[in-house]
């Protein structure tokens, strides 16, 4: 959830360099609202496996969980689609470089944000509850 949170960021940011129709908007909106219904609907089933199974192995649990995760996998499949249909124009990735890289300033902020960006998605907070229950 984290990573395409991140990724739902840049897209928004990077979509205003182009000129989207109101349909492609929507559509763009629609993609990442679908992405994040996916994760959540995904963190759902394989939450109830956990509960249900009850720390036995079930060939059902696990198929449960394969196809949430498959569910997660063909939206974000389907979101890269829909984002090369809707910036693969290399004139305007160019632009799009030129104004991140042209100014100093920008291109440090733009590497504090990816180095902020990765620390979010990999370095999550620890989380107090978890680490009690199991011990």
């Amino acid at each position: 959830m984290r990573f395409h949170l991140v990724a739902a960021l840049y897209v928004l940011y990077f979509s205003r360099f182009y000129s989207l129709a109101k349909g492609e908007k929507a559509v763009l909106c629609l993609t990442i609202g679908l992405v994040f219904a996916m994760e959540l609907l995904n963190t759902a089933v394989e939450n109830a496996v956990n509960v249900s199974a009850n720390t036995k192995y079930h060939p059902f649990a696990k198929l449960a969980k394969d196809a949430a995760a498959g569910a997660v996998l063909a939206a974000a499949v389907c979101s890269v689609l829909v984002g090369l249909c809707l910036f693969a124009d290399i004139a305007i990735l160019k632009k799009i470089l030129q104004f991140q890289f042209g100014k100093g300033y920008r291109a440090i902020l733009f590497v504090i944000s990816i180095i902020l960006g990765v620390w979010f998605i990999f370095y999550p907070p620890k989380r107090k509850g978890k680490q009690e229950e199991r011990k």
